[in-house]
């Protein structure tokens, strides 16, 4: 493998208290009034620069990060924990001496989905300009991700990401894109995000939602946790997929979260030829696909990071020419060590190691998968026939 991948776009710094577990049966929830204890606070960097990003290079793939920091503490502590990853990670950020560093605190109780309090900071301004030709030049992917949170990025159409994944293009590299829920309250959610995907996804490559972004988006519900029920059905991932894809992304991914992923490709050839250049020996194999790939059993600590770091996984499994199935176990692999640990990137092990794990017969959550709709293969992957 050669080139790196360009990860850009939200970072900051996430503050999480260590909330106690709720007595069996209850669930935590915030009461004004109320005190309540915690065991501690973990301070990380969060958004899809570090926790994709750094997922990435922990796995061994060579990464250039792209991002802006304001002129404070905050900005500081960042820079300082990623270059304690490697000294030359930060180099390409972008102080901005006009607003602060973008920060989050992240309730994340035990056994439950978390909650954010999000301050974006200079990612509002973060531009296209920020990511430079030189780092494109060497990069065969750019991933972007929480456009949502990204002020220049959802105004207008989306002419600023236009911008940046045509010049990406026109470098050779091939484009991936996460998003982000965005608050019902802010300018970002009442964008047209439909109109935005119409422009933006022709030249999206990879697109990795999760299914609670892809619901709003497309039809405007915000109803939020999906988890706690049964499975999703098949018809409204097929349909939403089918929307994606005739939009124009080649390969679509829908997280799932505690219930995997669900991966349908394109049926138009001339579509995955990026794709293909990344993984030219698996061009056959990738197209016209649609499959599903539970998580794998993990004690979960916290889910911070977990989709970030699943679309790590996937894009490394690209990268390494892994067939498909393969791919969305690494996928949901790399998420699972995620929520091993509270915070984003501390549980996830090298590839080598991540595949050994695998081949020592990890097993999966598969208990909520639709056997009339989806038939499993010897790889644990669930799949429709062509």
């Amino acid at each position: 493998m050669t080139g790196k991948v360009t990860v850009a776009g939200y970072l900051c710094l996430d503050i999480v208290p260590r909330i106690c577990a709720p007595a069996p049966g209850e669930q935590f929830s915030y009461v004004p009034g109320k005190l309540q204890e915690i065991t501690g606070t973990d301070m990380a960097c969060g958004g899809a620069v570090a926790n994709t990003g750094m997922a990435l290079h922990i796995l061994g793939i060579p990464v250039n990060l792209a991002a802006r920091l304001g002129d404070d503490i905050v900005g500081m502590t960042i820079r300082g924990i990623i270059e304690s990853y490697h000294p030359a990670l930060a180099d390409n950020f972008i102080t901005d001496a006009t607003d602060s560093t973008g920060c989050t605190v992240v309730l994340n109780p035990p056994g439950q989905d978390r909650m954010f309090l999000v301050n974006p900071g200079a990612n509002r301004y973060f531009g296209a300009d920020d990511v430079s030709d030189a780092m494109l030049a060497e990069s065969r992917l750019l991933h972007f991700g929480y456009p949502p949170l990204m002020e220049k990025f959802y105004r207008h159409d989306g002419a600023e990401a236009l911008a940046l994944f045509r010049r990406a293009r026109r470098h050779g590299a091939a484009v991936s894109l996460d998003m982000s829920l965005p608050d019902g309250n802010s300018a970002s959610a009442r964008i047209n995000w439909r109109q935005w995907l119409q422009k933006v996804l022709p030249e999206v490559d990879i697109f990795l939602p999760s299914l609670e972004e892809i619901r709003f988006m497309l039809r405007g519900d915000f109803s939020g946790d999906y988890a706690a029920a049964g499975a999703v059905a098949h018809r409204e991932l097929r349909e939403l997929s089918g929307e994606l894809l005739e939009m124009g992304a080649a390969v679509v991914v829908i997280k799932l979260g505690s219930q995997g992923i669900y991966v349908r490709t394109t049926a138009a050839a001339p579509r995955l030829a990026a794709v293909a250049a990344l993984a030219p020996e698996q061009h056959a194999n990738w197209f016209q696909r649609e499959l599903l790939c539970p998580c794998f059993q993990a004690e979960v600590k916290g889910a911070t990071g977990a989709g970030d770091c699943t679309i790590a996984g996937f894009l490394a499994g690209m990268l390494q020419q892994f067939p498909l199935e393969q791919t969305a176990r690494l996928a949901c692999a790399v998420g699972s060590c995620n929520v091993e640990q509270p915070d984003a990137i501390s549980g996830l092990l090298p590839l080598d190691a991540t595949l050994q794990r695998l081949a020592q017969g990890w097993a999966m959550e598969d208990d909520k998968i639709d056997l009339e709709v989806w038939s499993q293969q010897a790889s644990g992957i669930y799949q429709i026939e062509k």
